[in-house]
């Protein structure tokens, strides 16, 4: 018989600083960030919640675990990539200060990173791990992810077997929460995308 684990990943709500490449710069909340992210969670339940220790993740997390009695683990694993020279600068700002260099991150983020940034196959082994570590821990449990954009995209990849470039065609909306399935049985590991709905 598998041994069946549910994982939702819920990416953080708006955060203060307006549009830009976040990242690690660890902005809060907005308090129509955190009514997002409530609205997207009410009358749900999970065992275990994992989080990104940035503010925007935590402290959502945190305050719906004391509320719902739910176990809290905070994991610098589920943090964001790091954009390096990019960090908080708009598109628009990049694109005016380094021309055609987010195209050509999109098209291959590994070989086309940003100045100073995270390697980007490092940043997908550390999400992927993460991943794999929960499962095992967790195993026959509901959980929950808060984590952000990046991290719901490199756990697309892993999971339908995605190429890296191809993440970045999937839309990550503020408070979206995603649904993945594990199945494990003797036979390995069998993983169902159940959805991916919009805050």
């Amino acid at each position: 018989m598998a041994i069946v684990t549910t994982v939702d990943i819920l990416r953080h709500g708006e955060a203060r600083g307006g549009s830009c490449y976040r990242g690690v710069t660890d902005d809060a909340l907005t308090e129509r960030g955190w009514r997002q992210m409530y609205r997207q969670c009410v009358e749900l339940h999970w065992d275990v919640v994992a989080s990104s220790p940035l503010r925007r993740c935590r402290s959502f997390a945190a305050a719906w675990c004391e509320q719902q009695q739910a176990e809290l683990r905070v994991d610098p694993a589920w943090a964001e990539y790091d954009f390096g020279a990019w960090e908080g600068l708009t598109a628009d700002r990049i694109e005016s200060e380094w021309p055609g260099a987010l195209a050509a991150f999109y098209r291959d983020p590994e070989r086309c990173p940003p100045p100073n940034a995270e390697n980007f196959g490092g940043f997908n082994r550390r999400v992927h791990a993460a991943w794999d570590n929960l499962l095992a821990d967790c195993a026959g449990k509901k959980v929950l992810i808060v984590s952000h954009a990046g991290v719901v995209r490199s756990l697309f990849g892993l999971c339908l077997q995605l190429p890296l470039e191809k993440t970045f065609h999937i839309e990550i909306p503020q408070a979206g929460l995603t649904r993945f399935t594990a199945f494990d049985s003797e036979d390995g590991r069998y993983l169902q995308f159940n959805f991916h709905r919009p805050g």
